[in-house]
Order: C-alpha cells, then sequence, then structure tokens
C-alpha cells in the first residue's frame, strides 16, 4: 500500500492545461482547415480535465476522512462507511474513465513515446478496470461471484461476501483482491504530469512557428 498526501491544486492546474491544450490543437486544426480532425482530439482533452481533477479529488476526500478517524480514535459509524464507498466509487469510475480517454487519445495521437508512456503503467491500468468492474457489478457478484476470465480468476460468491469494498485505507478490498486507491490515483497524477504540459507546449510551439511563418518580423506579437 501506498498512503500519501492529496495534491489537489496541482491536479486543478493539470486539468486546466488539458483544457488549455484543448483548445490549442482546435486552433492548429483550424490553421489546416481540419476542423473536423480536431473535434474529437479536442473533447477528449476537455473529458481528461474533467477525470484528471475528479480522480484527485476523491482521493483526497478519502484521505481527509481517514485522517479524521484515526485522530478521533471514534469506531466508525454507517455514515462515514458510505461515505467512504461513495467517494472509492467516484475515484475508481473517474480513474477508468481517465485511462480510456487517454487511450483513446493516443489512438487518435499515436506519438511514439506517450504509446511507451502508457505501457509503462499497463498493471495499474488493468488493476483499475478490475475494480470498477467490481463496483459496477457488485449486486451480481454478492449472489453469482466472479466468472473466470483470460486475465481474471473466478471468485465464489461466498468469497465475496466475505468483503464487498472494505475500505482499508488506502486500499478497497472485493473478495482476496485489494486495489491501492493511493497508487491509482497517483499514477494518474504522475502521468498528467508527464503528458498535459508536453503536448501543451508541443502545440503551443507550433502554433507560434507558424504565426512567425506567416508574419512579418517584428508583428508577432500582434497574434
Amino acid at each position: 500500500m501506498t498512503e500519501r498526501i492529496p495534491y489537489l491544486t496541482t491536479a486543478a492546474h493539470l486539468a486546466e492545461t488539458w483544457i488549455s491544450t484543448g483548445f490549442n490543437i482546435s486552433l492548429i486544426h483550424r490553421i489546416l482547415d481540419d476542423e473536423t480532425g480536431s473535434a474529437a482530439k479536442r473533447e477528449m482533452m476537455f473529458q481528461l480535465g474533467h477525470f484528471q481533477f475528479a480522480t484527485e479529488l476523491a482521493y483526497s476526500r478519502l484521505h481527509q476522512q481517514a485522517t479524521k478517524e484515526s485522530a478521533s480514535g471514534n469506531a466508525p459509524s454507517f455514515a462515514p462507511l458510505f461515505t467512504y464507498f461513495a467517494d472509492a466509487h467516484m475515484l475508481l469510475v473517474s480513474a477508468s474513465g481517465y485511462w480510456r480517454a487517454l487511450k483513446e487519445l493516443l489512438r487518435l495521437m499515436p506519438f511514439p513515446h506517450l504509446v511507451m508512456l502508457i505501457d509503462e503503467v499497463e498493471d495499474v491500468m488493468k488493476a483499475t478496470v478490475m475494480a470498477r468492474n467490481h463496483v459496477e457489478h457488485i449486486t451480481e457478484r454478492i449472489v453469482n461471484g466472479r466468472r473466470r476470465r483470460t486475465d481474471t480468476p473466478e471468485i465464489s460468491a461466498k468469497a465475496f461476501q466475505q468483503a464487498i469494498a472494505r475500505i482499508e485505507f488506502p486500499s478497497i478490498i472485493f473478495a482476496d483482491e485489494s486495489f491501492d486507491l493511493a497508487l491509482i490515483s497517483g499514477t494518474i497524477l504522475s502521468i498528467g504530469s508527464r503528458i498535459a504540459p508536453t503536448l501543451e507546449s508541443t502545440f503551443q510551439t507550433g502554433i507560434h512557428r507558424y504565426v512567425e511563418a506567416i508574419l512579418p518580423t517584428g508583428h508577432e506579437g500582434d497574434f
């Protein structure tokens, strides 16, 4: 397990960077007279901004609640448990959305070094999807467990019933499978920090070079 402090301000900045990058790619496509080509990329970047912030926001709420309970020493009531599950659910849904949007963006813009970067976190991506699937199919698995698939072992209903989204911060546990929420959210924060600013800088550089090429010397600042 990898408990960490939340970085909500950093996540908010990265979310804004994704939005800015979306506008920049849209401008580049407008310059190239290819507005149709920009729409999917722009909207995918907007969604990455949303998921970037939402994942860290959910983690920050989990962290805050865990800190309060640790300081108070009170036995947990049902209300905090409900809050734990709601925030963990939000984190897993947002994190899964982030990974799907990022993969789709890289399909639209298959920059080799970015694809290689995503390959480095494949295990975290798979764990995110597995945990999210547990949450999304929780009622089915309480009754029937999980069927064996190529990349997932079978879990009996009895085993699942013994641990149904149990929070042992920073982990969430289903049956005998434990998922580190700090690692999932931290990896998304790290990947966003490495990709979003790089793309923003790349597209801004392309726009500036275009402006320098079409405007007379000394008038670049007029753009």
